[in-house]
């Protein structure tokens, strides 16, 4: 967290994780604007400590303002980003003793690369993975083998600190043939 606009009143520091610390020294009123940044963005709010000799009044959770008592901010809650998330089959028919691959592709607003479990559901075989930044919110999944008939493939992506967990919306039918 950093302060974006205005002062700080002389004496009181800002830690990185929004705790106000310190003892003013120089009377009066003191506005600035201390902005969270984030994987999904930033947000700001703006703040105004009274320093001085005029009678502090509680604050929110009852702490008293100024050089009297602790000067702190409630904690600020970001929301998360909403995901989507599709799978793509690279054949949509294979033989019952072949497997085949799904990418599966998870998008959220603000969030180039998304990470967090993901759960490829063919039938009732289920296959997880992680994904990792590096994969840029694409990743492929080798399905395990299933028996002949039509199957339906699934993704759910699980959500992580920022981004919304999410499943596919409609899902994707494999055709497993007979074997040769």
């Amino acid at each position: 967290m950093t302060v974006t606009d205005g002062l700080l009143p002389a004496g009181l520091t800002l830690s990185p994780t929004g705790v106000l610390y310190g003892t003013p020294v120089q009377v009066g009123a003191y506005s600035f604007t201390v902005t969270a940044t984030h994987s999904a963005g930033s947000s700001s709010r703006t703040f105004t400590v009274q320093v001085g000799d005029e009678p502090n009044t509680p604050g929110p959770g009852g702490q008293t303002p100024g050089p009297n008592g602790p000067v702190t901010t409630p904690p600020t809650k970001t929301a998360k980003a909403n995901s989507s998330i599709k799978v793509r089959l690279a054949k949509k028919k294979i033989r019952a003793t072949k497997r085949v691959k799904a990418t599966v592709t998870v998008k959220a607003k603000g969030v180039a690369r998304p990470t967090g479990k993901i759960v490829v559901t063919v039938g009732k075989k289920k296959v997880a993975k992680k994904l990792k930044a590096r994969h840029k919110g694409k990743i492929t999944v080798k399905l395990p083998k299933v028996k002949r008939g039509k199957h339906k493939v699934r993704a759910n992506y699980k959500g992580s600190k920022t981004v919304k967990k999410s499943k596919t919306k409609k899902a994707v039918t494999l055709r497993v043939l007979r074997a040769k």
